[in-house]
């Protein structure tokens, strides 16, 4: 049958249009396979391995196959997007980046540099990181030429030279940075584009800004994202995206200062920006600064992410039960509230309740007696001057409270050496600080200090800053 009658054919032509869709089909279902051919030269090892991020915290391995000098991985299944890592053994060989479902059939040339064919995102970042690499070693060749100078220079000169180069180095990185915005908009929508916006050096503050650190700690966590790719959640399959999360997590502990948390509120608005990069951020942010384990933990701010989130629309049920849940024990309990009461039998063998004990000031301590932080605790505000002062003069009193059920663990503590004379210890015998959830006990140990009237002064006193603390209250005046 020739053209012509094929075309006049109404039958024939649906079943050519069905053939040519199927050919178009499998070219597709084929184009979509992954096939990526190493070429190894001057690599000696018994295995290869192919491994990348699947969380912020694991490395995976997806392939691992005894050495040759030709290695090909093919997968029916696309590659998520992603950094891989190529490893001999233990040695880290190169990396590669996968930004789509396309473009999974290239070669890789990996020798003492690796250079890739059929991948042109690829080519790309190996020459972006060659690139990258000279500007650090430009930045290195000034410091070592003043590192040289302090062995020969009199004070005078090698101020004049500090100076001299500080204005080298600005200019170096200010065309590192022109460099890298260059690379961002040659490679639209690529992972590789967002890799390099996420690895831009966030503006030096202003010098007049490092004698003022609140501005200065304002400057950080308003500019810290600046050039961050929230619109690309794939930032978050490299380990690049949860640095920067623990990074600014951190930077946000160290600050800890009530007025910036508007500067915090901001990023958290920044990142709404795509609804899986929020979540991402979110999550990260809350394992550092609102897990009730974390050494990093900022309660209040914590609260406010919490509450910020559960306005947000579409929110899943199960997203609302976390934050419901977590806000109903932890936001609870403030400065200015009164602290629940309870019952407790004591060191003495007396039943009371925390309201009746009489003291002009109270550091109310929720414990448990094993609880190694616990100890550790113990013992380190036992050596404190200030807290011992205050105990002395007889305006403060330090109660420590055990709130679980066992009975041995209480009488074992009260005839250790570990229940100091000079505090008063109870044991919440009938457990209603558990069971009605008077207080957030996941993270113990959890200090208060209150005023005669069980009002709380301070939640959640860090011990290192306790001291500080009792010297506000000007017990010893």
């Amino acid at each position: 049958m020739n053209r012509l009658s094929t075309l006049s054919n109404p039958t024939a032509m649906n079943k050519h249009c069905i053939f040519i869709l199927a050919l178009i089909f499998l070219q597709t279902l084929c184009s979509a396979q992954t096939q990526i051919t190493f070429h190894f030269n001057n690599v000696q090892a018994d295995s290869v391995f192919i491994k990348t991020a699947t969380s912020d915290t694991a490395i995976s391995t997806i392939w691992s196959v005894p050495f040759k000098e030709e290695l090909t991985f093919k997968s029916k299944t696309p590659l998520e997007p992603g950094i891989y890592w190529v490893f001999s053994d233990q040695s880290i060989l190169d990396a590669f980046l996968i930004s789509s479902a396309k473009d999974q059939n290239f070669t890789a040339n990996i020798d003492t540099t690796a250079s890739y064919t059929g991948s042109i995102e690829n080519a790309r970042y190996h020459q972006y990181i060659y690139e990258t690499m000279n500007f650090e070693k430009r930045l290195a060749k000034l410091d070592e030429e003043y590192q040289e100078a302090q062995q020969r220079m009199p004070q005078y000169m090698l101020r004049v030279l500090a100076d001299t180069l500080t204005v080298k180095a600005q200019k170096i990185k200010a065309e590192k940075v022109d460099y890298q915005r260059q690379q961002i908009q040659e490679n639209p929508g690529t992972l590789m584009a967002s890799i390099i916006a996420a690895n831009i050096e966030m503006p030096n503050p202003p010098q007049e800004l490092y004698n003022n650190r609140p501005e200065l700690m304002k400057y950080v966590l308003q500019h810290y994202f600046d050039d961050f790719p929230w619109n690309d959640p794939r930032i978050f399959k490299t380990p690049i995206g949860f640095n920067k999360i623990k990074e600014y997590a951190q930077l946000v502990f160290s600050c800890n200062n009530p007025d910036l948390d508007s500067y915090v509120m901001e990023t958290v608005n920044k990142s709404k920006v795509n609804e899986e990069s929020y979540y991402t951020f979110f999550d990260g942010m809350e394992k550092i600064i609102g897990y009730h384990g974390s050494t990093f933990r900022v309660e209040r701010l914590y609260i406010a992410m919490l509450k910020d989130m559960l306005k947000q629309p579409k929110l899943s049920d199960l997203r609302k039960r976390h934050c419901n849940y977590e806000l109903s024990v932890i936001d609870k309990n403030h400065a200015g509230d009164i602290a629940p009461d309870f019952k407790i039998v004591t060191d003495k063998g007396d039943t009371t309740t925390l309201h009746k004990i009489q003291s002009e000031y109270m550091l109310l301590y929720l414990q448990h007696p094993t609880c190694p932080t616990c100890q550790n605790v113990r013992h380190m505000i036992a050596d404190f001057p200030t807290l011992n002062r205050a105990i002395a003069s007889g305006r403060l009193k330090v109660l420590t409270v055990y709130f679980e059920d066992e009975a041995e663990i209480w009488n074992n503590y009260i005839h250790s050496s570990e229940a100091n004379p000079s505090y008063m210890h109870g044991w919440n015998f009938d457990q209603t600080i558990s069971d009605k959830n008077l207080y957030d006990t996941r993270a113990i140990p959890y200090m208060f200090l209150l005023d005669k009237d069980k009002r709380i002064i301070v939640k959640n006193v860090d011990e290192n800053k306790l001291e500080d603390e009792i010297k506000k209250l000007n017990i010893l005046n």
